[in-house]
């Protein structure tokens, strides 16, 4: 287990957040509450654009504004983007590799998508493959061009087979011919986003599931967590808890439960330096989300934390990641990346009924 000084002071701010703190919750004092002390400056947030995930969580893409999660383009796809306004689609298709036969290479599998398209279209105009990198994976990349019955004009398709070490994988994209000029360059621009093989955590009780970037494993260096992570080398990590809103004072909302977090981790460090929140959407669940540096006592440097507090009907969700204020430019994307593929699978289990 990674004993670095990095992880367990920081947990001493996590593990505080965990525990029930009354004083949060209690009712001001007479004449109101203590005057606050002076603010530290706000910092700024970034922009950045989430990344959208397979439906088994272990496959990303991370489109621009201009393509919207679908469902219904193949019933095969694990991972489906649209703008039919734009004419824009793209879809992917994953096979793991033990359900292939063993002598399936990169070219057999491009040619056997090429042999279904056809089944489907006419008069299929044909490119030449290119052989290209996707995120550090072998690929081949064929651009052609078909009539499709029932539509006018032509429809120009972007295939790109990928190899990864536990599959293959089929990224369509497509667009119709007249557009092709205009739409062609943001399909490939979102297949170069394509990772597949990414680490999926599952909390013991299966109610939450997070996917790992790459260089990030399943840490266990804490108890009472839902889910955690750790990436030594990079100095990024990452833990999820769920506090069941029957645990909590009645009255607690989103915007109550992310003030006391914040609090709570002002109150363990020096100097907090708080972004103003971003309200998000994780899961289809509202989402407060700000970034904090600070000093941790006996850390040397500068943290930065990621926070998230997410509302479900019966929880709340606080996930938090950090990492050394001087890589946040480097290492806050993947951190993003935890947070944009948190799902909700199931409700908690109930707690066991009691005499």
């Amino acid at each position: 287990m990674h004993s670095s000084p990095l992880v367990h002071a920081l947990w001493i701010a996590v593990l505080s957040m965990a525990l029930p703190a009354p004083v949060l919750w209690a009712q001001e004092p007479e004449g109101g509450p203590p005057a606050p002390e002076p603010a530290a400056p706000a910092q700024a947030q970034p922009e950045y654009s989430p990344a959208v995930f397979s439906t088994s969580g272990d496959s990303l893409l991370r489109p621009s504004g201009k393509l919207h999660v679908r469902s219904d383009l193949n019933d095969q796809a694990t991972l489906q983007l649209a703008n039919p306004l734009e004419e824009l689609y793209l879809a992917v298709i994953s096979e793991p590799k033990p359900q292939l036969p063993s002598d399936v290479t990169l070219e057999k599998y491009r040619e056997a998508a090429l042999n279904n398209i056809t089944k489907a279209t006419r008069a299929m105009k044909l490119g030449e493959p290119k052989a290209v990198q996707i995120n550090g994976h072998q690929a081949l990349q064929t651009q052609f061009s078909a009539t499709v019955p029932g539509i006018e004009p032509r429809v120009t398709y972007v295939l790109t087979t990928v190899e990864s070490p536990a599959a293959f994988h089929q990224v369509l994209g497509w667009t119709l011919e007249t557009l092709a000029d205009k739409n062609v360059p943001i399909l490939l621009d979102l297949t170069a986003t394509f990772e597949p093989d990414l680490t999926v955590l599952t909390s013991e009780d299966g109610a939450l599931r997070i996917t790992l970037p790459p260089g990030m494993t399943k840490s266990e260096a804490f108890e009472g967590v839902a889910l955690q992570a750790i990436d030594a080398k990079t100095e990024r990590y990452a833990v999820a808890i769920q506090e069941p809103k029957k645990d909590l004072p009645e009255d607690m909302s989103l915007t109550g439960y992310y003030e006391a977090q914040v609090a709570k981790l002002k109150d363990a460090t020096r100097g907090a330096k708080v972004a103003e929140p971003r309200q998000l959407t994780v899961d289809g669940h509202p989402a407060l989300q700000t970034t904090i540096t600070a000093e941790f006592p006996g850390i040397e440097g500068e943290i930065a934390y990621l926070i998230t507090d997410i509302e479900t009907p019966d929880a709340f969700i606080h996930l938090q990641g950090w990492t050394p204020a001087k890589a946040l430019a480097e290492n806050e994307p993947s951190l993003r990346t935890i947070v944009d593929s948190l799902r909700l699978l199931k409700a908690a289990r109930p707690a066991a009924a009691t005499e």
